[in-house]
């Protein structure tokens, strides 16, 4: 079965899934406040749901990769932990002149990313290689998960401004980057896998969710930031990670935006297809046109982070992936327990965690850092899985 096991389990402590474990009680408590999930809708402009099996032009598609593709990319597609990618990249290279070969490419990519840093092993919960992803996701503390939309769909938030500062640091190498970058999306296809799994089980279409919302949230992004070296780490990580996980943004935005991004958006728009634009929104830094905005897009308060004006309290992925040291427990623990007695539903951001609206800035002309608003822009465009949104 496509993501095997049965629908509407809880998920406990060290559970595990065909991408990377899970500890299951931060999304436990997430999917239980969405209580029973609504199936993912049609994208706007688009005549499937990501949820929907192959049509027969489609599985046709598929065939034609097969048939392409190397043995150990024949095995990619038929094991667990990689079969989303068919789905993914039919319908993520469906418009593309030749289709086939880049399809191919893609899912040949996927196969030496897994390869190259040890993504089969991590699926399978080995020891040494989940103490090197709990290394590196504390590395990228700048990634968090802050729950999950009426639909399932993972909403995980990027703190651009510690990115920067991450892929600045002289003492660690660039591979080093873009495999904790993979991690990270591993751990995002894991979190699909739960919400999947939360989906009604008798549901007769078998719900799975392909799909993550990605809030890039620009505060403190400032032009010093962006240097030489994380001009050549975004793009490293930007053609490995879109050349492996194509079709995986439900939903981009980017928040606390300088205004001259919304300038940018609108000349890009009009060079891309109306699929890809209606996923993204460049969002300024009015917390309440923010928060009526996901509200709107089906995302309820308590899974609106914090940057955005809601009440979720996200947390690191770190303190997602399987079960670790005991400070890191008691961490947790005290992250998911709820404030006041509350109920998960009516848990409120704690005042030390809220933070402010940032002071309105005069926009800056400066070329360095209008490179990393287009690299925004066009991240959220084809997908989020770059360095801007794994």
């Amino acid at each position: 079965e496509f993501w095997g096991g049965g629908g509407g389990e809880p998920y406990h402590e060290d559970e595990k899934t065909p991408f990377v474990p899970l500890r299951g009680r931060v999304v436990d408590r997430r999917l239980e406040q969405r209580g029973t999930l609504l199936r993912p809708p049609p994208e706007k402009n688009a005549d499937h749901a990501e949820c929907d099996p192959l049509k027969e032009d489609e599985l046709a598609f598929a065939d034609a990769i097969k048939d392409k593709l190397s043995p150990e990319g024949r095995q990619l597609i038929e094991d667990e932990a990689a079969s989303h990618a068919l789905i993914r990249t039919v319908r993520g290279y469906w418009t593309y002149d030749d289709r086939e070969n880049e399809a191919c490419k893609s899912l040949e990519a996927f196969v030496e990313l897994r390869r190259k840093y040890d993504l089969n092993e991590l699926a399978r919960g080995d020891q040494k290689t989940m103490r090197e992803a709990l290394r590196l996701l504390r590395q990228w503390r700048s990634m968090r998960f802050a729950g999950f939309d009426v639909y399932g769909h993972p909403i995980v938030v990027e703190r651009v401004g510690q990115s920067l500062k991450l892929t600045d640091k002289k003492d660690i190498e660039k591979e080093e980057i873009i495999k904790g970058r993979a991690v990270c999306t591993e751990l995002f296809q894991a979190l699909k896998y739960a919400a999947s799994k939360h989906h009604d089980p008798a549901d007769p279409n078998k719900t799975k969710v392909l799909k993550h919302i990605y809030v890039v949230d620009m505060r403190n992004v400032r032009t010093w930031h962006v240097t030489s070296r994380c001009r050549d780490r975004f793009r490293s990580i930007m053609q490995t990670m879109e050349l492996s996980y194509p079709e995986v943004a439900w939903r981009t935005y980017v928040v606390n935006a300088p205004k001259y991004l919304t300038i940018i958006w609108v000349v890009i728009k009009s060079w891309l297809d109306p699929v890809t634009t209606s996923r993204v929104a460049i969002l300024g830094t009015d917390q309440k046109k923010v928060r009526e905005r996901l509200l709107a897009d089906n995302i309820p308060l308590d899974a609106i982070p914090a940057c955005c004006g809601g009440e979720s309290r996200d947390v690191p992925l770190s303190l997602l992936l399987g079960s670790h040291d005991s400070s890191t427990v008691s961490h947790l623990s005290e992250l998911i327990t709820p404030l006041n007695g509350t109920s998960p539903k009516e848990v409120v951001v704690a005042s030390e965690v809220v933070e402010k609206a940032p002071v309105a800035e005069e926009p800056t002309t400066s070329p360095r850092l209008k490179a990393i608003a287009l690299a925004v822009v066009a991240a959220g465009a084809v997908g989020g899985a770059t360095m801007l949104g794994a």
